[in-house]
């Protein structure tokens, strides 16, 4: 693991996290209103890794 790797995460996580918000935006908007809203609620009150 590189040093860049060690200060901002893994690369590989950060790619699928854009992709997951490019195919949230592609949604219709009912749909990407509702998925956004679940994923509020899943960043605010979902586990975290401190939890397992």
């Amino acid at each position: 693991m590189n040093i860049l790797e060690r200060v901002v995460g893994d690369f590989g996580d950060k790619r699928r996290w854009r992709e997951y918000r490019a195919r949230v935006a592609a949604l219709p908007a009912d749909c990407r209103i509702a998925a956004e809203a679940v994923e509020r609620y899943l960043l605010h009150f979902g586990a975290t890794a401190g939890d397992v």
